[in-house]
């Protein structure tokens, strides 16, 4: 390879804009930005999985030390995935990916981004809220830059772009950004403790089953389950800020079961929010400076650490919260502890509280989560896996955990009826009622939705609903003024299915609960990083794929051969997946699972 290749690394779309404007036919562009003009060689950043596992054991001892230091509750340990994956895993991807470029191409030229205004590195954790959906609310030139020269100025050539991008300074966005997040979650907090539900159905606490509930797609996930088990349920109802009407939600799909209590989460009083929310100064007045070393980078997680403590406030109130609302209820002991979190902060608040009230306790897996190594892969006592496969996988992904990982069944695939039934499927008068599950990506959503308008034919027409991603907040209705759009869905999965008579997704995890569903589908894939690289680990086998627009118009034109396909390929699935369906089975293994885990 000639010594002059030319390596651009592209951090955000300006970046991406510049290096295709000046790349040349044997230079190369590191990013992980897609665009439909990329047509030169591209090296998407990677980190090995030995390497991963061992910066993720690095993380959690660190992590540790870094609360420790800072006089800071254990009860933060549970911000230390996000932590991970968010604040340092992206820089790392690319100097992994640096590395093997360098090796490859002898004497390569780095060029990189360069940003006046920006010169002191910060590491944020407020990149934890987009960062895995591609949509981000910082300056990534400015956060990630600095860490990627630091390591390639003392051990390859670079330069800098020759155009200079200016911006704010990621100081003042910082300062801007942490206290916008204190106001918004104070006001919040203070809001939800003025409207509290004052009762639900009185708990006697002789339930087998005490489950967390905190928003209205995981109540969606488990709702198959409760509206069919016969086991005795109680379920704490915790309201986010987000997701309001999460009580009458629930109470309207399972309130009159005789087996299920419904206990709101309870009300703390203003001065205990004010006081809460107090203590919150003087951790940021104590908070010492936070550096974390790997491969000769120092990482100042210092305002990743700032904005941790501001978030703790909301999440210590939640613990509270949850705990005066199981202590209201008649103290005998239930079975286990349920919660729908998998590995977030308030999933490690629920395995606290289990611990608290002497229950053992259980993670439902309720979305999907890549199979990577985390510093915490489970809080709890258990993990509870949607179906085998993913169960194995996740043994080879969390070796150190595979005794806490389980499957019971599918708990999001219970009907209470027969599964196979698409007779109801009958495009009555050529109009097909399609619903498209939507990604975060608006501007491919945009692009998907056109294609499918442009779809009516003389032999079938069609009846379209959006389903959004919960992440996706893009306003589509002045593009698309005739078309309805759901952001999130009052029902179980499997009623929502029960509306339409076709669907299309991304590569998802919506692709696991459609296929425990009658709803015939089919999958695309439009190119994009996100469903070309990645979306291959989402495709059961012999499921529709189309790749390209011409594909994906042939299968919706017809709609009968895409039934009667499904209806083999979810006969094939469910035979060779061992999925457990029947709700008597499902309800036997968790009380063998409670019985298991009370003995140790």
């Amino acid at each position: 390879m000639s010594e002059a290749t030319n390596v651009y690394i592209a951090l955000s779309q300006h970046d991406l804009d510049y290096a295709l404007e000046n790349v040349g036919s044997d230079d190369l562009i590191i990013t992980d930005l897609i665009s439909e003009a990329l047509n030169c060689s591209v090296v998407r950043p990677f980190i090995s999985f030995d390497d991963e596992h061992q910066l993720a054991e690095a993380m959690k001892e660190w992590f540790h030390r870094l609360l420790k230091e800072n006089y800071l509750s254990s009860d933060l340990y549970g911000y230390v995935n996000n932590f991970f994956e968010c604040s340092l895993r992206p820089t790392i991807m690319f100097t992994e990916a640096i590395d093997k470029v360098a090796k490859e191409y002898q004497g390569a030229v780095f060029v990189l981004p360069y940003i006046r205004t920006h010169k002191k590195k910060y590491s944020t954790y407020f990149m934890a809220e987009h960062e895995s959906a591609g949509v981000r609310l910082y300056n990534r030139s400015a956060v990630l830059g600095p860490y990627i020269l630091d390591y390639v100025q003392d051990k390859y050539q670079y330069r800098f772009f020759k155009e200079q991008q200016f911006a704010v300074s990621q100081r003042v966005k910082n300062v801007t950004r942490i206290w916008g997040v204190f106001a918004t979650r104070f006001s919040s907090d203070l809001r939800k403790n003025l409207k509290l539900h004052s009762t639900g159905k009185k708990a006697q606490r002789d339930t087998n089953l005490l489950l967390i509930v905190r928003t209205i797609g995981q109540a969606s996930v488990i709702m198959p389950f409760l509206q069919n088990t016969s086991h005795k349920v109680e379920i704490v109802v915790a309201d986010s800020s987000i997701d309001v009407g999460l009580f009458e939600f629930i109470e309207s799909s399972v309130g009159e079961k005789p087996n299920i209590t419904l206990v709101p989460r309870k009300k703390l009083g203003l001065f205990y929010v004010f006081k809460r929310y107090l203590s919150i100064f003087g951790q940021l007045l104590k908070r010492n400076e936070a550096k974390f070393n790997y491969k000769g980078l120092a990482f100042n997680f210092s305002q990743a650490l700032s904005e941790v403590i501001v978030m703790s406030g909301s999440l210590k109130l939640y613990k509270e919260q949850i705990m005066r609302a199981i202590e209201s209820v008649d103290n005998s002991k239930s079975g286990m502890l349920l919660s729908m979190e998998q590995k977030s902060p308030h999933a490690y608040i629920d395995s606290i509280i289990a611990k608290d009230v002497s229950l053992p306790s259980i993670q439902v897996k309720q979305c999907n989560q890549s199979y990577t190594p985390l510093p915490a892969p489970i809080f709890s006592d258990g993990f509870v896996c949607d179906t085998p496969e993913v169960l194995e996988n996740f043994k080879l992904c969390w070796p150190d955990y595979s005794d806490r990982l389980f499957y019971i069944g599918t708990l999001q695939g219970i009907t209470g009826e027969a599964t196979d039934d698409l007779t109801k499927t009958s495009f009555e008068n050529g109009v097909v009622k399609l619903c498209f599950f939507a990604g975060v990506h608006s501007e491919i959503n945009v692009k998907t939705i056109h294609k499918i308008k442009k779809m009516d034919t003389q032999d079938v027409s069609f009846d379209l609903t959006v389903k959004l991603h919960p992440r996706d907040q893009f306003n589509y209705t002045n593009d698309f003024p005739d078309t309805e759009f759901i952001s999130r869905q009052e029902m179980s999965f499997h009623q929502f299915c029960e509306l339409f008579d076709m669907g299309v997704t991304y590569p998802s995890g919506v692709v696991g609960e459609l296929m425990f569903n009658t709803l015939p589908f089919f999958i695309y894939k439009p190119d994009h990083r996100d469903y070309r690289e990645i979306g291959s680990s989402f495709d059961p086998e012999g499921v529709m794929i189309a790749e390209t627009e011409n594909e994906l118009l042939d299968i919706l034109s017809k709609p009968t051969e895409l039934k009667d396909h499904f209806l083999t390929v979810r006969s094939d699935f469910m035979h060779k997946s061992g999925l457990i369906l029947d709700i008597k089975t499902i309800d036997s293994n968790i009380t063998k699972l409670t019985q298991h885990l009370g003995d140790k």
